[in-house]
């Protein structure tokens, strides 16, 4: 139950930290960060549903692979070469 409730409230700050950024700045958000955040969205509620039933390690372990799954994209992500059109 201690890691649920450390999963929400780490969670919950990262998600408000890359909202304030996506306002902040003049181009928006990518489609992927859109995605991340939904998906962070529905961890953050399951771990909330999973303090309300009790300790499921099962929920707790698909909220973890979630992160490591947006982890690697994101590492994809960077990593990728940039395509210059030229004109």
């Amino acid at each position: 139950m201690v890691s649920s409730f450390c999963y929400i409230f780490c969670a919950s700050i990262a998600v408000a930290v890359e909202i304030y950024r996506a306002w902040s700045q003049s181009g928006g958000s990518s489609r992927i960060d859109q995605i991340f955040g939904a998906s962070v969205f529905i961890a953050i509620m399951a771990q909330a549903y999973n303090l309300y039933i009790g300790a499921q390690g099962w929920i707790y372990l698909l909220a973890l692979l979630l992160n490591i799954a947006y982890a690697f994209v994101s590492f994809t992500m960077i990593i990728r070469p940039r395509v210059i059109a030229k004109e």
